[in-house]
Order: structure tokens, then C-alpha cells, then sequence
């Protein structure tokens, strides 16, 4: 009941926003016989206290879904700031003696430009949080006030619809803070280098019923890389172009996904998708190898360890999906479930998306290949995803396997407190493993692939 009101709440903080805007702006019209209009004033600037408060407790207590925990403490600050300086302003001009006072309606509508400037801070995600990404929103409002202020001032330049007024204002408030957090406030990803492709050899093998398909590169240790939502092989294609001076590392499809078939749309298991690396495995000329799985490919790579771990010489996981460990994310995962019953796969999929808070970088560094064929978005989020709902690594056996096991998290996704980062440090010690950083973000050996290669390297070198 606790977590995921974080979304809700900047909703019914921009809402209380718009209500307590509109009849500042129709009080000034209708003068100060308007008892009624001030009374739902005063309650929508206590509604918006309300709903800015829920969400500084969202934050602080570190129980939303789609909130940085960079931001916490100038997230907090920007909610609850302007509706208590705002609503104490106003409430003294109303009862001022000598008669009520009529505020300034610009006053108010600056409370509205502040929330939408903070609902773009709070959704927009971001790397290292610097000055200049708080001072954004900050000016964007205090700009956005002054023109107002000085509108309000000039009766050829007033719009005597208050819904025109209310409405061209918040819309193009938001569509400037909007872009205005892309392009300026999203931390851009490092560059991401020209990497010299090496051959590749593909192939296809039948196991139950579908085909997968896989590429091998390079020579040397086997190294089996597994994708995670999407399933797509080619997500990995920097990084294996980096590594295969070391090993002959090996990409597939999982079953389901991009190049390999699914005969059977509805069903989705763990334990088949294990039996399936190994059958990559054995067809590309190995019994064992070293397993990197990442996100849902954790997952896959843990199965891989209690099933058969004689194929798995040493496992690394990275930030692995833990509903078990974090209750956020169970809760976070029946609420992605609800959107997709309620306005389809690709609603849920941008929730979801969101939810991770993957800079704007990663997608636009993923490989043009992987690129092109996109994914499933009804089977990803109707299917994988659900398969979530009961995972839970089985740690008495794969502790008993003796297979050693490496966890990983980004740096960004750590200190900023991600679903996929937060159980990561439990699990490692439930496991008995070390816990490794790796640069970046969820999807960082997309948009970092040398860095995350070099960290890949020094890992199971260690």
C-alpha cells in the first residue's frame, strides 16, 4: 500500500495546480463577491500541499518507482516550496483587514508552471545530478512568472478566457520544460567509439520444437552472453566485437525473440530458457562456459547454475530483476501488469522503461541491426515479464553447485537507487559473492561498450 504513489501524486499535484489556477484567474474576473471561488482556492492550494508532501515522503523514504534518489532532497524542496510560500501569500491577501484582497492570479499559475517544471525534473532521467540540472527547472519557472507577471500587467495583452490562459500556458510551459530536459538536462552517454566489426559465423539449432539462433566470435575461452528483455543477441553486438580478441564469445536469440522462432506465444519458463543455453552451447562446439547475463538474462543464468551446472564454468550477473528482495519491484511489476490490461503493451512497456530511469543515450546507442528488428512489446511485457512474478533465485543450490558467481551493478543505477540495482547487495551476500560496479547504467554496454568491456575483462580475470 506504501510504495508506488509517486506518479499519482505529481498528477494530483499538477491537477490541484490547474483547479487552484483557474479560479485565481476567474476571481480576478468575477471580483470579490466570489465566496465560493475563493473557498475551492484555498482547498485546491491544500490539496496541491497535500499531494507535494505525499510525494516528498514517496522520496525521502525511498518508495516510488520512478524517482532518482539523487533527486530526493531538491525534488522534496521544489514540491513543497511553492504551494506553502504561494498558499501563505495568498491566504494573508484574502484576509487581509479592511476587506479581502483580491491576489494576483500570476501568483498562482506560477505554482502550476513550478509543478510541471518538476514533474519533468522529477520523470526526465538523468546521470551525475549537477547544479545546472536543478537550476533548470528553477529558471524555467521563475521565467515563466515573470512573463505572466508582466501579461497581468498589460489589459491588451490579457486573455480573458481563464481556460485559454490556463491552458496555453501550462501546454507550452511543458512542451519547453519537456525539451528543454532532453536536450539540455539529460546527461549525455560517453561517445560511443567506431569499433572494428569481426567476423561472425551464425547459425541456427532446433531445441523443442523452435529454432535458435546464435553468433559466434572470435577464439579462445567460451564466453555465453545472454540478453535480457528483447532477448536479442544483438544487443550485446559492441561489446562481443571487444571481447573476442579474448574469447570466442557467443550471442543467441532466446527463445521467442528477433531471429528465433516461438511456436508456443503463451508460455515461458526459466527452466526451459536454461535448457536453451545449452543447447547454444553444445551446437556451438562447447560443454561449458564462462555465462554474463544481464537484467532478465540473470535470471536465465542463475537457472543455468541450479539446472546444469556442469555448463557454467563462472556466472556474472548484472542488476538482476528482484522482486523477492525488493517489494517495490513486485508491487511495480503488478502495476506495469494492471497498465498493460488497461491501455496495452506499449503503455506498459514506456512504464516500465521509465521505471528503470535508462537515459535517453542507451536507445539511441543500441546497434542499428538490434534496431531495426525492435521487439515484442505484448509478448515481453505479457509474458516474460509475468514469468517474474515467481521467480526467486534458488540460493541452497546454487551455492551447493560450486559454480563461482560474480554480481554486478551500474554506478548510476546504485546511486540513484534503482529497482534493478536494490536487491543486487543482498543477493551477493545470500550468495556469498562479490559485489562488483560497473560504469553506467542498465544499459550501459550499449552506449559504454568499451568501458563496460574493460570492466567485463577485469572481472573474470579476477
Amino acid at each position: 500500500m506504501l510504495y508506488g504513489h509517486d506518479l499519482g501524486s505529481m498528477l494530483a499535484l499538477v491537477t490541484a495546480w490547474v483547479v487552484a489556477a483557474w479560479h485565481a484567474t476567474r476571481l480576478r474576473q468575477d471580483g470579490e463577491h466570489a465566496p465560493r471561488r475563493t473557498r475551492i482556492l484555498l482547498a485546491a492550494l491544500a490539496a496541491a500541499a497535500a499531494a507535494a508532501l505525499s510525494l516528498s515522503i514517496q522520496h525521502l523514504g525511498r518508495l516510488g518507482f520512478y524517482l532518482d534518489d539523487q533527486k530526493a532532497w531538491p525534488g522534496s524542496a521544489l514540491a513543497v516550496l511553492p504551494p506553502l510560500v504561494i498558499g501563505v501569500a495568498v491566504t494573508y491577501r484574502l484576509r487581509e483587514r479592511g476587506g479581502p484582497g483580491l491576489p494576483p492570479a500570476w501568483w498562482v499559475r506560477s505554482g502550476l508552471y513550478s509543478s510541471l517544471a518538476l514533474t519533468a525534473f522529477e520523470l526526465f532521467p538523468h546521470g551525475r545530478l549537477r547544479a545546472v540540472d536543478v537550476f533548470v527547472p528553477l529558471t524555467v519557472t521563475v521565467l515563466a512568472g515573470l512573463a505572466d507577471a508582466v501579461a497581468s500587467r498589460r489589459p491588451a495583452w490579457r486573455l480573458r478566457s481563464a481556460a485559454t490562459a490556463v491552458g496555453v500556458t501550462g501546454l507550452g510551459l511543458l512542451t519547453l520544460v519537456g525539451s528543454l530536459a532532453v536536450a539540455v538536462v539529460t546527461a549525455p552517454g560517453p561517445a560511443v567509439p567506431d569499433i572494428p566489426p569481426v567476423p561472425v559465423r551464425a547459425s541456427r539449432i532446433d531445441a523443442e520444437g523452435d529454432s535458435l539462433y546464435f553468433e559466434a566470435r572470435g577464439n579462445g575461452p567460451p564466453l555465453l552472453l545472454i540478453a535480457g528483455a528483447g532477448g536479442d543477441g544483438g544487443y550485446y553486438e559492441r561489446i562481443a566485437d571487444l571481447l573476442a580478441t579474448s574469447y570466442e564469445v557467443i550471442t543467441y536469440d532466446r527463445r521467442g525473440n528477433a531471429r528465433s522462432t516461438r511456436h508456443h506465444p503463451t508460455t515461458f519458463s526459466f527452466a526451459q530458457q536454461a535448457r536453451d543455453a545449452v543447447a547454444v552451447l553444445t551446437a556451438a562446439g562447447h560443454r561449458s562456459a564462462t555465462v554474463v547475463g544481464s537484467s532478465g538474462g540473470a535470471l536465465v543464468g542463475l537457472q543455468l547454475v541450479v539446472d546444469h551446472p556442469a555448463a557454467v564454468r563462472k556466472l556474472l550477473i548484472h542488476e538482476a530483476p528482484l522482486p523477492s528482495y525488493d517489494r517495490r519491484w513486485a508491487t511495480f511489476l503488478h502495476a506495469v501488469a494492471s497498465t498493460r490490461l488497461r491501455y496495452g503493451s506499449s503503455a506498459a512497456t514506456l512504464q516500465f522503461l521509465f521505471g528503470l530511469g535508462i537515459p535517453a543515450s542507451a536507445f539511441g546507442a543500441t546497434p542499428p541491426d538490434a534496431q531495426s528488428r525492435g521487439y515484442d512489446e505484448a509478448f515481453v511485457i505479457g509474458t516474460e515479464l509475468a514469468a517474474l512474478f515467481a521467480s526467486s533465485p534458488d540460493i541452497r543450490r546454487i551455492t551447493a553447485s560450486g559454480v563461482p558467481v560474480l554480481c554486478a551493478v551500474g554506478e548510476l543505477s546504485r546511486r540513484q537507487g534503482r529497482l534493478q540495482a536494490t536487491g543486487m547487495p543482498q543477493l551477493a551476500a545470500d550468495l556469498n559473492a562479490p559485489l562488483l560496479v560497473f560504469p553506467g547504467h542498465h544499459l550501459s554496454y550499449q552506449d559504454d561498450p568499451a568501458g563496460w568491456a574493460s570492466a567485463l575483462r577485469a572481472a573474470l580475470a579476477g
